[in-house]
């Protein structure tokens, strides 16, 4: 069974309140399955949404549960690697795939 972790970032460009004219991205990120995502090293409960400077770097790092472990990027990021660096210069979508662990001992075996 896999579960899927689905980070989606987009990236809406906005001037900031207070007259400065940085302009900012949006980070908004979701989780479905058993995990929870690390945003810059802090654990973030979902929906999360914050935004970035243009051109910052984001790091994500896929937190699996007890019974998962962490399977793969697709999207905007890829491969195996976790944590993942993206820069904040354009809107992304990311899922992280966190797989199911099986017991061992719990799987049965009928007699044949």
């Amino acid at each position: 069974m896999t579960l899927f972790l689905s980070l989606i970032v987009l990236a809406a460009c906005s001037t900031p309140s207070d007259g400065s004219s940085a302009e900012r991205f949006t980070l908004q990120l979701n989780v479905q399955g058993d995990g929870a995502v690390e945003v810059n090293g802090s654990e973030r409960s979902t929906p999360f949404q914050q935004s970035f400077e243009v051109g910052a770097s984001v790091t994500l790092r896929a937190v699996p549960g007890d019974e998962a472990r962490f399977s793969s990027w697709t999207g905007d990021a890829s491969g195996s690697q976790n944590p993942v660096t993206l820069t904040m210069n354009r809107s992304r979508s990311v899922d992280g795939r966190v797989r199911a662990e099986l017991d061992r001992h719990a799987v049965h075996h009928p007699h044949r």
